[in-house]
């Protein structure tokens, strides 16, 4: 009988495991995750910097922002991790992995004023 609980047991935490495995991580993540890329408003008289990573977050993919970031937008307090979509959508995600912003690559979210692109010294992945 115990051995049975165990067994269902073991069997349980491979299946929540297996759920949780993230699924693999597209060439054009590999390609956002190098270098440092620019966050602004349509203005760009409010920067900052953003590193994309590959690694697992709370939500998506990690990112990092610099503390400029929080400064200049206060929203970006909300932002867990990120994504790339079908068609090409690069999405910023909360905790809960619901969008707060995406743009369609390359980086300009439609109707924000806000927009998203390389810093000079990196390459461009697309």
């Amino acid at each position: 009988m115990m051995r049975d609980v165990l067994f269902g047991f073991a069997i349980a935490s491979l299946v929540v495991a297996g759920a949780r495995a993230q699924a693999p991580v597209s060439d054009q993540a590999k390609a956002m995750a190098g270098g440092s890329w620019e966050f602004s408003n349509a203005d760009r008289d409010k920067r900052c910097m953003i590193a994309f990573r590959t690694a697992p977050a709370a939500a998506g993919m990690k990112l990092d922002f610099d503390k400029a970031c929080a400064e200049a937008f206060p929203f970006i307090k909300d932002i867990a991790g990120w994504s790339i979509a079908e068609n090409d959508f690069l999405r910023l995600l909360d905790a809960r992995g619901k969008r707060t912003i995406q743009w369609r690559l390359p980086c300009r979210a439609r109707g924000t004023g806000r927009q998203i692109k390389r810093s000079a010294a990196s390459p461009r992945p697309w």
